[in-house]
């Protein structure tokens, strides 16, 4: 029952850095989410002006990140809090 609990820590040790990697990157990637779909969205629609048109284009997107933003931010730190403390975990084990 020993050597299974071992085999475990490890395991959930780098299962931790992934999801801290994981959650950093999805939350920069939800914080600038707005500004990528109306910059993609203007350029599939073929018209260079309407990404940032409010009016008639998808401008109104942008507004979206006073929501995004400060929500991505969040998320990112909390990644990096979580990647930080994982690693010095980590790098504290002895290698066996």
């Amino acid at each position: 029952m020993g050597p299974e609990r071992d085999d475990v820590a490890p395991k959930r040790k780098k299962s931790m850095v992934k999801i801290s990697v994981w959650l950093t990157l999805g939350g920069a990637l939800f914080a600038f989410s707005p500004i990528l779909l109306a910059l993609i969205l203007g350029g599939l629609s073929g018209d260079s002006q309407s990404a940032f048109d409010e009016g008639e284009g998808y401008g109104g997107l942008v507004w979206l990140m006073f929501y995004s933003f400060p929500l991505g931010a969040i998320i990112v730190l909390v990644g990096l809090v979580l990647l930080v403390v994982s690693l010095i975990r980590r790098r504290g084990e002895p290698d066996s």
